[in-house]
């Protein structure tokens, strides 16, 4: 949960518009508002930034890995495409991040060619764009309205691995910050704002910053992979595959560079990205998510991932997140087993019933289990789940949930349903019935997992959990749990999970809950 000052102030960003903020902010896990064009050039979203011109305040500019040349404008409100900016005269080689300033009266688009997958680049570029009106239709960025900087590393400083996909533009002086990725700990190169630029331009090292952890996605390893600040300049959010941490900057006595060597604090409300022993998937959390930005208020803040259809990414399962702040410090409950919220909590109730041994219970052994038969409707088994969160007000605003297993034996995938029906731990096949069994899997999947996962904890957080979960605290009686049917019907793969009862307490089922 976060740490700090929590006092509300009023502060005046870039531009002259106020934001309100706090010293440690928080919000609401994130929500799909809608589906991103899933067209070719817009498959491989790797940045996102807000406007700084006011008529563009209710969209924000994307730009997409690779050489796609131009820019797409989205909305806000439900993410359709409101027009493809076409780029004069460039021809880029891995476009990889996209920020913004207002400098001198005058909105920038700062878009970042410094992709080097394979270590080569000599050199890179970041044009600085003079943001054009949305108007909802196509349009094209004269040549003369981009200015190419062409940059490098400083000799006897290079990094580690030239790959970079952060761009960090100051909003109020638009001093330029380059995060490394695969460094074993990020890189910050910095270039000084300049009215024009010319020749090569050696970056200047500042040093490592706080210390993101590597993490494996679909595609790659990396630290670093996104961030933005806040167009005020007093927050910045950076983000690897599967977190997103926030620093806070105190303009008055810290630079950028001194804000991001602090120690940041995790977003809980962010939806999870890659991780190669176990994928994140559309359309509930971000398979390969790179992208992140505040709105033009600076108040939400939004994110976007790559299109992966191997983890479900389609036409209608291709989201643009978003993460509302919320004014008040939220309580965060959680619920484990001999852990918390005491030692004595011993709330949860979990267990499996076995049609191959119907009137057999399970409900005391140290693994829950979800099961298929391979070509038959016979010899499966059902895992059921529920935890007692009665301690939590019937009258709070749940904001954010999350659910993590420890994987025991491996398996090839499950998915989540909310229970249409009550259990014990002394719950049957027979007591529980095949037709509460097919009821609940009639019903809308809440998450899926849908490849080989070893033993592991994995965390399910998005936002079907939360209108669960909000159903269960404002009605108690409504609380039924979930369960968890296993989907490998190829190979006929499940899953154990540890349960309340495992010897680690650190492996029993945990509910993380976030109200206010």
């Amino acid at each position: 949960m976060f740490l700090g000052s929590t006092a509300w102030t009023t502060m005046t960003g870039a531009g002259g518009r106020t934001q309100s903020t706090t010293m440690v902010p928080h919000w609401k896990d994130g929500v799909s508002v809608g589906n991103i064009t899933n067209a070719a050039d817009w498959q491989e979203i790797s940045g996102i930034t807000n406007p700084t011109v006011a008529a563009n305040a209710s969209y924000i500019w994307a730009q997409s890995d690779g050489s796609i040349d131009k820019l797409l404008a989205l909305s806000i409100a439900d993410a359709s495409s409101q027009g493809e900016w076409t780029l004069t005269g460039l021809n880029g080689t891995d476009y990889e991040d996209i920020a913004s300033a207002r400098i001198g009266g005058q909105s920038y688009l700062y878009l970042a060619d410094f992709g080097d997958n394979s270590n080569a680049r000599a050199t890179f570029q970041i044009h600085r764009i003079k943001e054009p009106t949305i108007t909802g239709g196509n349009g094209t960025i004269a040549a003369e309205d981009i200015e190419t900087i062409t940059c490098e590393y400083p000799a006897g400083s290079l990094p580690s691995h030239k790959d970079a996909e952060c761009l960090l533009v100051d909003p109020d002086v638009g001093d330029m910050y380059v995060i490394t990725k695969r460094e074993a700990v990020p890189g910050v190169y910095y270039l000084a704002h300049a009215t024009s630029y010319s020749g090569t331009n050696t970056l200047t090292d500042l040093g490592n910053m706080y210390d993101i952890p590597d993490i494996a996605c679909t595609a790659a390893t990396g630290n670093v992979v996104g961030g933005c600040i806040s167009p005020n300049g007093t927050e910045i959010l950076i983000k690897n595959y599967n977190d997103v941490y926030y620093f806070s900057r105190n303009k008055a006595t810290q630079t950028i560079y001194q804000a991001l060597s602090g120690t940041p604090v995790v977003v809980p409300a962010y939806v999870g990205g890659g991780v190669t022993t176990y994928q994140k998937r559309h359309p509930y959390q971000e398979p390969q998510g790179e992208a992140i930005c505040y709105d033009y208020s600076g108040v939400n803040f939004y994110t976007a991932s790559e299109y992966v259809a191997a983890e479900g990414s389609s036409a209608s399962a291709y989201p643009l997140f978003k993460y509302v702040r919320v004014g008040r410090v939220p309580t965060t409950a959680t619920f484990q087993d001999g852990v918390s919220p005491t030692a004595g909590y011993a709330g949860t109730v979990d267990t499996y019933v076995w049609d191959t041994n119907a009137s057999t219970s399970y409900g005391t052994e140290t693994t829950f289990v979800a099961d298929t038969a391979v070509g038959i409707e016979t010899d499966q088994r059902w895992g059921l789940l529920k935890f007692d969160i009665s301690s939590i007000p019937t009258s709070a605003t749940v904001i954010g949930v999350r659910l993590d297993l420890f994987i025991s034996t491996e398996g090839s995938g499950w998915k989540l349903f909310k229970s249409t029906a009550d259990f014990t731990e002394s719950s049957t096949y027979n007591s529980f019935t095949l037709a509460a069994i097919n009821a609940t899997i009639a019903g809308t999947v809440e998450h899926a997992f849908g490849t080989e996962m070893n033993t592991l904890t994995v965390s399910v957080r998005h936002n079907p959990l939360v209108a669960t979960v909000q159903d269960w605290v404002t009605t108690p009686a409504n609380n039924f749990g979930w369960l968890l049917k296993a989907t490998d019907l190829a190979g006929g793969d499940g899953q154990q999970f540890s349960s309340r009862t495992n010897a680690t307490t650190a492996n029993r089922p945990k509910l993380i809950v976030r109200y206010i």
